[in-house]
């Protein structure tokens, strides 16, 4: 089965977790005010799937205590670069 068009019984497919994801970013995106999210890892691989094309999805899983620095300019992701963070 293809995980970008099925889902588990009860669950949410690929697209369903982008469209709630993309949804939810998007005030975000649109408040112009430097912003820092917490986000599960396959959440944050879903919206770096859509806004920047290019690398299959499994390109933008992250590990532990690393994430993504994105710079939006007029309420759209425009650039982006690795964003490691210290640990205690």
């Amino acid at each position: 089965r293809d995980p970008a068009v099925n889902r588990c019984p009860g669950g949410e497919s690929f697209g369903d977790v982008q469209r709630r994801a993309l949804l939810a970013a998007a005030p975000v995106l649109a408040s112009q005010e430097d912003t820092a999210c917490v986000i599960h890892g396959g959440v944050i691989a879903t919206m770096m799937f859509h806004w920047f094309p290019g690398k299959a999805f499994d390109d933008w899983m992250l590990h532990p205590g690393t994430g993504w620095q994105v710079t939006v300019e007029n309420g759209k992701p425009v650039s982006y670069v690795p964003a490691p963070f210290a640990t205690v």
